[in-house]
C-alpha cells in the first residue's frame, strides 16, 4: 500500500516540472497563378523568413502543459503545443499548426497531430488558403522542421 502512495507522489511531482518545445518555423508566401496545388513547386516565392523557436509550455495542472505561438507580420501564422499524460498510452503531444490570412481561414488550414513528445515527427508542412490579388494567388506556407521536446 504505502509503495503505491510513494509511486503517486512521484509521478505527481514529476508532471509537475517545466515543459518546453523548440523548433525552426519557416513562414513563406508564395506569389502563385490562379488555382496552382503545389505553391513550393509551381510558384514565385515573395518573402521567406525562418525563426528559431522555443515555445515555454506552462503547467496547466493534472499533467497538461500548454503554450503556443502567434505571427501576424504578413498572414496569421499559429502553433499551439499541449502535452498531457494519457493514461493509456504514457505522455502525448498534442500540436495544431496553421497558416492562412487571417485567423478564421488559418483555423480550416491547419494540420492537428498527436505524437510520442520524445520522438515527434521531424516536419510539418501547413499550406493555407489563396489570397487573391491583381490577377494572382498569395498563398501562406508554415513549415515546422527539428521538432524537440523536453520537459516530464
Amino acid at each position: 500500500m504505502n509503495f503505491k502512495i510513494i509511486t503517486v507522489v512521484f509521478l505527481f511531482s514529476a508532471l509537475s516540472s517545466a515543459a518546453e518545445l523548440s523548433f525552426e518555423a519557416e513562414k513563406t508566401i508564395y506569389k502563385c497563378p490562379p488555382g496552382a496545388a503545389y505553391p513550393i513547386i509551381e510558384c514565385e516565392e515573395l518573402e521567406k523568413t525562418v525563426l528559431p523557436l522555443k515555445l515555454e509550455l506552462a503547467d496547466l495542472g493534472d499533467g497538461y502543459f500548454q503554450g503556443n505561438w502567434e505571427d501576424f507580420e504578413s498572414a496569421h501564422f499559429e502553433v499551439l503545443a499541449s502535452v498531457f499524460d494519457n493514461i493509456y498510452t504514457g505522455h502525448t503531444l498534442s500540436l495544431n499548426i496553421s497558416a492562412g490570412y487571417n485567423e478564421s481561414t488559418a483555423l480550416n488550414n491547419g494540420v492537428y497531430s498527436e505524437c510520442d513528445p520524445f520522438h515527434p515527427p521531424f516536419t510539418f508542412l501547413v499550406q493555407g488558403s489563396p489570397k487573391p490579388e491583381d490577377g494572382y494567388e498569395l498563398v501562406p506556407v508554415l513549415v515546422l522542421t527539428g521538432l524537440k521536446y523536453s520537459g516530464p
